[in-house]
């Protein structure tokens, strides 16, 4: 047993969103993967926004609220009842009697963060500014924050930071980030801001997105899903993700010409190249507006009545199987940030529709910036042309990539090396 496992027994990982959504569940499984590897003896347990979801158990997690939850922000209340709320919960949250009552989910969260010898922000993460008046930035970062209160040693697994707007904000991340032992960020842009807003150099280091490093599945359990849905196997396959509406970020009009940019840009593309379009949906909740499964299923009903062979794998998939069937195919459209980690993971050449600063930056790290567009300049003749260049160059993009994954994963073993020493007792 390693000094380091034996003075972590007990890991929190905190600002867990959902398992509805396949890339925050493959996140906290490569995570776990990760810290097993660095703490290989410790127990984890999980503080997410969503701690109901089934899947906790399926994948053998403890699981408490989230500071997010406790708040009401999964419920339909108003910003100034979520507010008030919030206020309270951290009044709470911020009592260490152990003998001090309040609700079991409160006190749940409480005694997780007392035993803790370890707390962690989960990979994935991005802290940026939000909404007319920066709500629920507060509550994002409450959770980091009391890692402080309890006197606990925090960790920054790679994530993203920015844009930061508001010198509230700025002051909150430098707050909650500058007293961690190490600070992982995967995108360059995330590093020029952690050095603008004060954050110690010393204890910032890159590291690629931990979803690279998941694990996939024998390729002939994804090719039967395939075939049952009526893939033809030995036919070109662009594999597709969407987003969902998500009405906080996008208005209609923005969201209108995403949708008709991408399918006339699609039905352009696979009539020239004799190509079969197959949807896959990344995300499945916990929100109606973050369920990506409404418009893939009518964006793939209007492409088949427009001739085109388009195919919905309408099964909700966990992360390991998602990769593996998004491995076979010939080429990727992702706009969820993940599908995409997931595909260039398989070394399937991929076109990144961004629609948050951290799928540019991450992109550029990765040195495949050729490859996004912007969500917010989307039109029908720039979709189509991305993917044919995509497409016309696809061998050389995929050894490329071999060599990019290699690269990464030689960074993330850096990286455990990297917490074995920082957690050494020696």
């Amino acid at each position: 047993m390693s000094r380091a496992s034996e003075a972590l027994p007990n890991i929190l990982l905190i600002n867990f969103h959902s398992t509805m959504n396949a890339g925050d569940l493959g996140l906290l499984l490569s995570a776990r993967d990760f810290l097993l590897h660095a703490f290989p003896y410790s127990e984890i347990t999980v503080s997410a926004n969503w701690p109901d979801e089934p899947s906790y158990k399926a994948y053998g997690f403890r699981v408490v609220s989230s500071p997010w939850s406790l708040s009401g922000l999964n419920r339909d209340t108003s910003v100034f009842q979520q507010f008030t709320k919030f206020v309270s919960t951290c009044i709470q949250l911020m009592n260490t009697d152990p003998d001090r009552n309040f609700s079991e989910d409160t006190d749940r969260l409480r005694a997780a963060y007392r035993e803790s010898d370890l707390i962690i922000s989960v990979p994935g993460n991005q802290f940026y500014s939000s909404g007319r008046y920066g709500w629920p930035f507060p509550v994002s970062i409450s959770g980091t924050l009391l890692a402080h209160w309890y006197k606990k040693p925090l960790l920054v697994l790679p994530q993203s930071i920015g844009p930061l707007k508001r010198w509230w904000e700025r002051m909150l991340v430098r707050k909650a980030y500058g007293r961690a032992t190490r600070i992982f960020l995967r995108d360059n842009k995330s590093l020029e801001l952690a050095e603008e807003i004060g954050l110690p150099v010393e204890k910032v280091s890159y590291a690629p997105d931990l979803a690279l490093g998941l694990h996939s599945v024998e390729p002939e359990q994804a090719q039967r899903i395939l075939r049952g849905a009526g893939v033809d196997m030995e036919k070109p396959k662009l594999g597709v993700t969407l987003i969902s509406k998500m009405n906080r970020s996008f208005d209609s009009a923005a969201m209108h010409n995403y949708y008709d940019s991408v399918e006339k840009g699609l039905s352009g593309f696979a009539y020239e190249h004799s190509v079969q379009i197959v949807f896959f949906n990344q995300v499945s909740g916990p929100t109606p507006v973050e369920n990506d499964s409404i418009p893939t299923a009518m964006m793939m009903k209007n492409l088949r009545e427009k001739g085109v062979n388009a195919f919905h794998i309408e099964d909700r998939l966990t992360p390991s199987m998602l990769k593996t069937c998004y491995g076979q195919m010939d080429a990727f459209l992702a706009t969820r940030l993940h599908s995409g980690i997931f595909a260039i993971g398989m070394n399937v050449p991929t076109l990144f529709i961004g629609y948050l600063t951290k799928t540019q930056g991450i992109v550029k790290s990765l040195k495949i910036e050729d490859d996004f567009l912007d969500i917010s300049f989307l039109s029908k003749e720039k979709v189509k042309e991305k993917l044919e260049s995509l497409w016309l160059n696809r061998t050389e993009i995929r050894e490329n990539l071999e060599n990019t994954m290699d690269r990464a994963q030689q960074l993330i073993g850096r990286s455990i090396e990297l917490l074995k020493k920082d957690f050494s007792n020696d």
